[in-house]
């Protein structure tokens, strides 16, 4: 068996991409004095988070999948453990 360790925001970023998400760059022509920004965008096309300057500090705007996952995973196992 293999382990893969990521970081938090590594797995979201993973889970993100494969629900959809990606990062778009809303840049507004060649005029370097134009507002430059990235945001995620969701599998519909919504903008997710705020504004970003890079495309790593998008990616931190998608959910925080990694905590809602680990609480279920919690509660499955306190299930299973209570009915042994």
């Amino acid at each position: 068996m293999t382990h893969v360790q990521m970081t938090n925001q590594q797995l979201n970023r993973a889970l993100a991409e494969l629900m959809g998400y990606t990062v778009t760059d809303f840049s507004y022509g060649d005029d370097p004095d134009n507002y430059d920004y990235l945001m995620v965008v969701d599998e519909v096309g919504e903008q997710c988070g705020e504004a970003r300057l890079s495309e790593e500090e998008a990616w931190d705007e998608v959910p925080n999948y990694s905590v809602s996952v680990s609480l279920e995973v919690e509660v499955k196992a306190l299930d299973l453990n209570t009915a042994a």
